[in-house]
């Protein structure tokens, strides 16, 4: 049996202890007291895994939402500023 690549990772507020926590399809990581320090750890995994990284706000909403993988500027409304092919790219965090 072939293990499961994660198709994304997932960056959310824990109910219970307050924390930031990082979770892939397999692991979970242990929690971050700020977002900011949890989405760097989730961008690191998603760039490894060539993934979706998907950060949640407080209130569990999608807050932003990039693929690491093989996406297209065009695809990519987010991150890119224009659709043109020479357009540059914003930093996300």
């Amino acid at each position: 049996m072939t293990r499961r690549r994660p198709c994304e990772v997932q960056v959310f507020r824990s109910v219970t202890t307050g924390r930031w926590i990082v979770c892939a399809l397999i692991t979970t990581e242990r929690g971050y007291r700020t977002q900011a320090d949890a989405a760097r750890a989730g961008i690191h995994q998603a760039k490894q895994g060539r993934v979706d990284l998907v950060i949640h706000g407080r209130n569990g909403r999608i807050r932003s939402k990039d693929t690491y993988g093989n996406e297209s500027p065009r695809q990519d409304t987010e991150h890119w500023q224009g659709t043109r092919a020479g357009a540059t790219r914003r930093s996300a965090l």
